[in-house]
């Protein structure tokens, strides 16, 4: 992607660079393992930047149109770089030909023939998804999860004034935590961005001033650094800044789905990679091997770090996992269980038990054959007398 927006011939090793960088961030190296369909969409969402550069360079609609159909067949996050391309193609068009001109020429560029043909791609797939669902759950189409979730993901219901108590939707509150998740998603490694948060909440002013007079030096040498590549670019602006802001209009449009879910500053990739390689194309032609030498152990400690930092956080599913297991293995399929041996605990276990015991039924005390609590007190001994912390 970053060659293909080199303005000219550039070294390699600083695009492979400006890469391991970006993707040594928390965000991509904790959730890169990650059971969810958003992980193989940050690839169909990389796709899509190098089909728009592709097309903005060569000409070429081959990879552009592949990159539309998989990327949104594996996540809508995939219409952010479209929608960008789409706003700054008809920008360029309005200020160069024109307001009717502009209009004429926006409405046949291929920005907008990618855009409906996506657009009809993903109305496609969301009725066959819709009507499915419909059909299982046997439930009016404005009752349908999915369609409530689409709802009020897109803001046509709930937000800040329906749910007070959601914080989080609250602009000033999401705007502050969506830029600590930008600082998040272009600070290499993990320890780094833990210490300088830490300092950032300090209660010494001293630290505070230098740390702020530091982070305005660094944006500033930042801006210069994308401003100098910017201008030093030609055919390749439009595509550069599409993958520069693709994460950010994602982020920004979709609050009330971002401000819940971390792992969506994933999408900021395109920024990190953009950020790095402006600074990195600073640098001296003879200094990137030993700063490709440098990104690659930084990268390496990233993965080693977090892989650490996920097996310690892990332990307790994986106990879970286990006790389960175990309980499946006595229960088999099509049993009536009672789960919790009250309401609370119930619904704090509803949802365990919907994973892990898939093919079973919830049932009531007078009709369940089994009971799953995590009182181990409970019809003692129990019928999985080795697990830690449910017992059956």
């Amino acid at each position: 992607l970053l060659l293909e927006l080199s303005a000219i011939p550039t070294n390699p090793l600083v695009a492979v660079s400006a890469a391991l960088l970006a993707f040594s961030s928390y965000f991509l190296q904790y959730y890169n393992d990650m059971v969810f369909n958003d992980v193989p969409a940050v690839f169909g969402f990389v796709l899509v930047l190098l089909g728009i550069a592709r097309f903005e360079m060569r000409d070429s609609t081959f990879l552009l149109t592949v990159g539309a159909l998989l990327g949104i067949a594996l996540g809508w996050q995939c219409y952010a770089p479209l929608v960008t391309w789409w706003i700054f193609q008809a920008l360029r068009s309005l200020k160069t030909t024109g307001l009717v001109g502009g209009v004429r020429e926006a409405l046949r560029s291929q920005a907008t023939k990618t855009m409906v043909l996506a657009v009809a791609w993903g109305c496609l797939l969301l009725v066959f998804n819709v009507f499915n669902e419909k059909s299982a759950l046997k439930l009016p189409l404005g009752e349908l999860p999915s369609v409530r979730s689409i709802q009020f993901r897109l803001g046509m219901k709930g937000g800040s004034e329906e749910f007070p108590e959601y914080q989080e939707l609250k602009w000033g509150s999401f705007l502050n935590k969506q830029t600590r998740r930008v600082m998040k998603a272009t600070i290499p490694t993990r320890p780094l961005h833990t210490a300088i948060n830490r300092w950032s909440e300090t209660d010494n002013s001293g630290l505070r001033l230098l740390l702020g007079v530091t982070g305005l030096a660094l944006l500033a040498g930042a801006l210069f650094c994308l401003g100098k590549l910017y201008f030093g670019m030609k055919r390749q602006r439009l595509a550069f800044l599409v993958v520069l802001f693709s994460g950010l209009l994602w982020c920004l449009s979709m609050r009330q789905f971002t401000a819940f879910h971390d792992f969506q500053a994933m999408f900021y990739v395109g920024f990190a990679l953009t950020l790095f390689w402006a600074i990195l194309s600073r640098l001296p032609q003879k200094a990137m091997g030993w700063m490709a030498v440098g990104s690659l152990a930084v990268f390496a400690f990233s993965a080693v770090d977090l892989n650490r930092v996920k097996t310690r956080e892990g332990r307790d599913f994986e106990s879970r996992t286990a006790d389960f297991a175990a309980i499946r293995k006595v229960v088999g399929e099509n049993r009536r269980i009672q789960v919790g041996l009250n309401d609370a605990e119930f619904e704090a276990e509803f949802v365990p038990f919907r994973f892990y015991m898939a093919g079973n039924f919830y049932s009531d005390p007078k009709h369940a054959e089994f009971v799953i609590t995590r009182d181990r007190r409970f019809a003692s001994p129990t019928l999985t007398p080795n697990n830690h912390e449910y017992f059956l």
